[in-house]
């Protein structure tokens, strides 16, 4: 665990004659507008449609049971070379 003090990130800070006088405009509006987005976010999961079951569909044309189904044909990443394999929980 670390002990050291770090100082409050200041990149997007506005300075006036020598003294720090808050986050510059377009960090506020990145704020304002990261807000709005979440608050409409908010808004639609208010208002979900319900899931519709249907018999048919393109969801559908594809189904592999028993020993015709294989895993390999997932596109699973294998992020190093010395890696001993494909995982199929990463993200």
């Amino acid at each position: 665990m670390s002990t050291s003090t770090s100082q409050p990130d200041t990149a997007n800070t506005t300075h006036q004659g020598g003294r720090e006088t808050g986050p510059d405009q377009s960090t506020w509006l990145a704020t304002l507008e990261a807000a709005g987005q979440l608050r409409r976010l908010r808004e639609a999961f208010k208002k979900s449609i319900p899931p519709r079951i249907v018999e048919t569909g393109p969801v559908k044309e594809n189904i592999l049971e028993g020993d015709d189904i294989d895993l390999s044909q997932f596109p699973v990443p294998k992020w190093q070379g010395a890696d001993g394999g494909r995982y199929n929980d990463t993200k």
